[in-house]
């Protein structure tokens, strides 16, 4: 197992209330960016960089189109959801996540681009112990 080719970029936080979150990470010191619509996503996104090491945080809000992770929210409110992981490929980070032959992981949303990460691709991916992985193709 090579797991040197997952780094970590930043955690999901899925939220309704986005104009609170943007408010207390700036309390933080975090830097945020203009938040954009992504329509292959159905989300709206904020990317939030600490200034002092802190972990980068990403402020996801579903539309009503989203029904996936609207439920979440009715469900669970607010809440870090994901975890972030850059790779030089998705094949190549699936491989690393796996703990032996008949693990078995899950693809929530397959590939697609991401207008955050300048038309980079992501996919979703449900891993035994770990949750929800968004992995980040970085060629």
């Amino acid at each position: 197992m090579n797991t040197c080719v997952l780094s970590f970029h930043h955690v999901g936080l899925l939220t309704d209330r986005p104009d609170d979150a943007k408010l207390r990470l700036q309390r933080l010191n975090y830097h945020l960016s203009e938040t954009i619509f992504d329509p292959l996503q159905e989300v709206h996104l904020c990317m939030c960089d600490g200034t002092n090491g802190e972990p980068s945080i990403e402020i996801v809000t579903p539309t009503q189109n989203n029904i996936s992770l609207s439920g979440l929210l009715k469900r669970k409110n607010d809440y870090m959801y994901h975890v972030c992981y850059t790779t030089p490929s998705f094949e190549q980070g699936i491989k690393a996540l796996l703990i032996n032959d008949t693990d078995r992981i899950v693809e929530v949303m397959p590939p697609k681009p991401a207008i955050l990460f300048g038309g980079a691709h992501v996919a979703f991916y449900s891993v035994s112990g770990m949750g929800l992985i968004e992995l980040l193709e970085q060629k």
